[in-house]
């Protein structure tokens, strides 16, 4: 048997596996530090680095912007308390979609199809700006965007929800 004929089931099997786990949902993590802080202002430095949307920050900002002042936070170019630090970026990908198909005498076959999507990916830190740049929180989310035109009032609240655990100011 040749090593093409082998590829082809190995090439199936892990395609199979890969679309049946479960969805990405964020990874988040909200240190001691944070809820035992006395923090009252804070700056966003957005990370301009390869994958980073420069096109996406303000809308982001916005966002960021309206979660922490919710929460009590004012925002102060110099000396703040928090450094909020991120690096955002969306990606066209190709999502596969395999299926069962039982057809006639009990054959099953997969049913492959192969779609446009995009990924939004994004890195977030607050930051003790005072304390060595210590870790308060941080999030790492990879997720299909549902809407790439969605408004700012809903990545408003997106963004609140992703801080929905980051204390408010005491």
């Amino acid at each position: 048997m040749t090593y093409s004929r082998l590829l082809l089931p190995a090439l199936f099997s892990l395609l199979c596996a890969c679309a049946g786990a479960p969805p990405a949902t964020p990874d988040i993590e909200v240190t001691d530090a944070a809820r035992e802080g006395h923090f009252s202002s804070f700056v966003i430095k957005p990370i301009n680095s390869p994958g980073h949307r420069v096109d996406l920050e303000e809308r982001f900002n916005i966002a960021l912007r309206a979660a922490l002042t919710a929460k009590g936070y004012t925002e102060q170019a110099q000396n703040a308390d928090l450094r909020v630090i991120y690096l955002l970026g969306v990606d066209n990908n190709t999502a596969v979609e395999i299926k069962p198909v039982t057809v006639g005498g009990g054959a099953t076959y997969s049913d492959v199809n192969f779609t446009p999507e995009q990924r939004a990916r994004l890195a977030l830190r607050i930051l003790d700006n005072h304390n060595h740049d210590s870790l308060l929180f941080q999030a790492v989310i990879d997720r299909k965007v549902r809407d790439p035109n969605a408004s700012q009032e809903v990545i408003n609240q997106a963004v609140a929800k992703l801080l929905a655990d980051f204390p408010s100011k005491p």
